[in-house]
């Protein structure tokens, strides 16, 4: 006997990571709920940065850095420090913590 096939029977896959410099979309935008057909990982790009894939959204680079792939998060002045700074739901990011002599934050 053939049985039909009904949506709610089949399995469906779950989306855990993305490459570094991607951002993990696995739900939908106006709700919560995980959506299986929405599933994608989209890339930062240049000027923004992620730490996790796991924990976007992307962020903007700030001024005292240079972000040019989504994911390297190079400081523009050697000597410079930076600390992660964790937003819950807004994510993480890297906020300047101190500057070398000569420079201002």
């Amino acid at each position: 006997t053939t049985l039909p096939c009904l949506p709610t029977a089949v399995p469906s896959m779950l989306l855990r990571s993305c490459p570094a410099g991607h951002v993990l979309i696995n739900a939908s935008r106006i709700g919560a709920l995980v959506s299986p057909s929405l599933q994608e990982c989209v890339a930062c790009g240049p000027t923004k940065y992620i730490i996790s894939s796991l924990r976007g959204p992307c962020q903007d680079c700030p001024k005292g850095a240079e972000c040019p792939d989504g994911f390297r998060f190079i400081a523009r002045v050697p000597g410079s420090s930076f600390e992660l700074v964790d937003l819950g739901s807004q994510g993480l990011m890297w906020r300047i913590q101190s500057c070398p002599p000569g420079y201002t934050i």
